[in-house]
């Protein structure tokens, strides 16, 4: 019998990666599609951030320059934020 959906699968060295607490900078937010962009601090690598994955504050209390930590998951579209908290300095 033939699966109707293909099944995604992390390889055993990036599981270890899903549950890291990264560092970064807001690039962008649009609150009207309730998306932005952060700047990982170790690589410089861009990773999506939807609202709904705010911890603590509100997508609407954050800014661009404003840092950030968050967990990193494999998306559709590529590396997303999870368990975002925004980090007052």
């Amino acid at each position: 019998m033939r699966e109707c959906c293909p099944q995604r699968t992390i390889k055993r060295e990036d599981h270890a990666a899903v549950a890291d607490t990264y560092r970064g900078t807001i690039k962008r937010i649009s609150r009207e599609s309730g998306m932005g962009t952060i700047i990982r601090d170790d690589d410089g690598e861009t990773v999506r951030l939807h609202f709904s994955h705010m911890v603590g504050a509100t997508f609407k209390t954050l800014a661009p320059g404003d840092t950030v930590a968050f967990e990193v998951e494999m998306g559709r579209r590529g590396p997303e934020a999870r368990k975002c908290l925004k980090i007052e300095e």
